[in-house]
C-alpha cells in the first residue's frame, strides 16, 4: 500500500455531529479519514494517525 494517499471512496461521506468535520472511509485502505483544513492547505488525513499516506490495507 506504499505510495497511496488518503482518498474518500464514493458515497462514504458522513458527519460525526461536528459541523466543521467531514469524515469518510479511505478508498485505498478502508480506514476512516477526515478532511483537514489548515493555513498550510487542505487534504484528507487518516483519523487515527493524522497521516495523509496510507500505511497498510485493512
Amino acid at each position: 500500500m506504499s505510495g497511496t494517499y488518503a482518498e474518500p471512496g464514493t458515497q462514504t461521506f458522513h458527519s460525526n455531529g461536528r459541523r466543521d468535520q467531514v469524515t469518510a472511509r479511505c478508498r485505498n485502505c478502508g480506514y476512516d479519514i477526515v478532511f483537514f483544513d489548515s493555513s498550510a492547505g487542505a487534504d484528507w488525513r487518516h483519523l487515527v494517525t493524522g497521516d495523509h499516506q496510507c500505511v497498510g490495507d485493512k
